[in-house]
């Protein structure tokens, strides 16, 4: 059902189009237009009945308010980009591109992103995009794009001098480019920092290359602390093993002072030195040897799982039905040579973690 007339653009080449607003089957409405060169579009611009969108048009919200400091209009929409003199509403919100460093090759781009020489706004340069905004309005809201909204935050704190800086998950939900260019960053403000710097984070690579002493923290308490070095040599329980990237871990049954059974995959293992309360064994994956040596077993492969750089194996030992398999992990070119349907590998006892599984 059509319930009104508008104008609209090709999304392909901008070209401005007829367009009508009309009632979906599914009762929300919808804006649909035809292009005599690319075809029909059709877009949803209101989740919602007929009656909730007939009573939002008619609100107060929608009055006509002329933009402040508008500009002339010289070609028309959507020919003349901004806030013109035809606008029946004033800007609300902005988005605020403070770098141009961009190679997603959108085919509209509103920024012109990736277009010129790469260029980072400066703080100087922050402000008079700030000041710019006031001089046509406000307030706003502002939307920073990318790693520049942890870059922001991070500006804001350090403007108050605190004497210390809590960082909770700094890098989530961007991209491994950005994420790598971001951590460098903050690398740097660390060190120039000189205060205590409090970095909360579920990647153990990322609380590696950042991080001085650890705490691995479970269920409110912590399970272990220390130097990182320390804690990845002897994260002392299994949720410590887990949390610091530990993917082999089975429980266990102490056989006498230098010997324990690994249940879970049904193998015998010589340890130096057995602590009290010892509950679990664990081996990470790139500790596993191939070869003769202490703690040595045919194992057959049971999956081989390709990953970008590397391969992981899961092996079971031979003649050990129900066991579970433990990963293995190396290099695509070593396994290239080693790729066999059994092969003989060994647990280093060195490498191998006695773990607790409750905290004492």
């Amino acid at each position: 059902m059509e319930i009104g007339k508008t104008s609209s653009v090709c999304p392909v080449c901008l070209a401005r189009i007829p367009a009508v607003k009309t009632v979906g089957e599914d009762g929300n409405i919808y804006l649909e237009k035809k292009c005599w060169e690319h075809g029909s579009f059709k877009t949803l611009i209101w989740e919602g009945d007929l009656e909730s969108y007939i009573g939002w048009a008619a609100g107060d919200s929608n009055t006509p308010v002329t933009p402040v400091r508008a500009r002339e209009v010289e070609r028309g929409c959507p020919n003349d980009c901004g806030l013109c003199q035809n606008h029946e509403r004033d800007g609300c919100c902005v988005l605020l591109e403070l770098t141009n460093r961009c190679n997603l090759r959108c085919p509209v781009c509103f920024a012109s992103a990736g277009e010129q020489t790469p260029h980072d706004l400066s703080v100087e340069e922050i402000g008079k995009q700030y000041d710019l905004l006031m001089e046509h309005g406000g307030p706003f809201n502002i939307q920073l794009s990318g790693g520049q909204q942890q870059r922001t935050a991070l500006a804001r704190i350090l403007v108050s001098n605190p004497n210390i800086l809590l960082l909770d998950e700094p890098f989530s939900a961007l991209d491994n480019h950005l994420r790598f260019r971001l951590e460098q960053e903050v690398r740097q403000l660390i060190g120039r920092f000189g205060k205590t710097v409090v970095l909360v984070s579920h990647d153990r690579d990322e609380v590696f290359r950042l991080s001085d002493s650890i705490a691995v923290v479970s269920d409110g308490s912590i399970d272990a602390v220390g130097s990182k070095s320390e804690v990845f040599h002897n994260p002392q329980t299994r949720m410590g093993a887990m949390l610091t990237g530990c993917k082999n871990i089975s429980a266990v049954e102490v056989l006498d002072e230098t010997h324990i059974r690994a249940t879970d995959w049904g193998l015998t293992l010589e340890v130096p030195e057995i602590p009290a309360d010892t509950k679990a064994v664990g081996v990470r994956m790139h500790d596993i040897r191939p070869g003769a040596g202490k703690n040595t077993f045919r194992c057959r492969v049971v999956e081989e799982i390709e990953n970008p750089f590397s391969y992981t194996i899961l092996l079971q030992r031979v003649n050990s039905t129900g066991a579970s398999p433990i990963g293995w992990e190396l290099e695509k070119a070593v396994w290239n040579k080693l790729r066999a349907p059994e092969i003989g590998v060994c647990l280093p006892p060195e490498a191998l973690l006695l773990l607790k599984d409750e905290r004492k």
